[in-house]
């Protein structure tokens, strides 16, 4: 009879041992009609520099920002392959610090309505309107338009996942008016597969870097040219039974580099670097 057991369990454990681990497949397949709402939070910093500057205005270049974005998601009609989304940034507020001056300015309200498809990635923008907001100064500024959604740097893979695998993607972001158009080259893995606020989660780290295009430089017309690349590291929670993302914090940098043309300043080359780290949460 004890023989009979072992050799039960040992069965067992061969069986158990030839199972795959626990696998699921990320889709983003969100319930027509729902809305879901998010805050993001941004603090960080952006600093300027130019050949000669002295050590007063390159101070006087420097900035310090934070503040926070209010923003809902609504899936307006879908497809086998797509889903239609609206995104009302409905408000929130930045403070900006400037050699030890501070001004506040409102986040532009605004709606963007874009097909996504199952992977999570856009496929179209149908409208874009925030009132006629500058999407360069909104993006330098750590705004509501391009930094806070964490979607926008999200892909999901092909097939079913488990804990430690990776995937890799590349997706583009297109310019809003004034800003530029972003292509980033994604790689993504999958930590762990948790419960948060008794949400089923994938908990996924995304590394991301690519160029920054503008069509023309700006605060320079048509003159001068420009280098830019956009980087970040963020980890993000999923849940995958609802196609909610409930949390995610990271960091989200940029280097630019100018060559600005005019009269008074031939080839004066100018760089900027930014610095942001972001958290985001649902609202309730």
């Amino acid at each position: 009879m004890r023989r009979m057991h072992v050799i039960g369990l040992a069965l067992c454990a061969v069986f158990a041992a030839g199972l795959p681990a626990h696998a699921v497949t990320l889709r983003y397949a969100p319930k027509v009609g729902d809305t879901v709402k998010h805050k993001v939070s941004l603090a960080g910093r952006t600093s300027s520099g130019a050949e000669g500057m002295g050590d007063s205005l390159a101070e006087a270049m420097r900035m310090e920002v934070s503040g926070t974005v209010q923003y809902a998601e609504r899936a307006l009609s879908e497809t086998t392959d797509t889903v239609r989304i609206e995104t009302q940034v409905t408000g929130g507020k930045f403070t900006m610090s400037v050699a030890g001056q501070s001004q506040d300015q409102p986040v532009p309200k605004g709606k963007v309505v874009a097909d996504m498809d199952r992977r999570g990635r856009l496929v179209k923008t149908i409208e874009t309107n925030f009132g006629g907001k500058s999407g360069v100064q909104d993006f330098m500024t750590g705004g509501a338009g391009d930094l806070s959604n964490f979607s926008s740097f999200a892909a999901f893979p092909d097939g079913d996942v488990k804990a430690g695998d990776t995937w890799t993607d590349e997706i583009k972001i297109p310019a809003r008016q004034g800003g530029p158009e972003v292509n980033l080259s994604l790689s993504s893995r999958l930590l762990d597969l948790t419960t948060v606020e008794n949400r089923k989660c994938a908990k996924i780290r995304t590394t991301f870097k690519g160029p920054l295009s503008f069509d023309s430089v700006p605060g320079a017309g048509d003159a001068g040219s420009m280098e830019a690349t956009l980087q970040g590291d963020l980890i993000w929670y999923y849940d995958y039974e609802n196609s909610v993302y409930v949390s995610g914090e990271g960091q989200v940098g940029m280097n630019m580099n100018m060559h600005l043309s005019g009269p008074e300043m031939p080839g004066m080359p100018v760089s900027i670097k930014m610095l942001m780290n972001i958290k985001l949460s649902l609202v309730k």
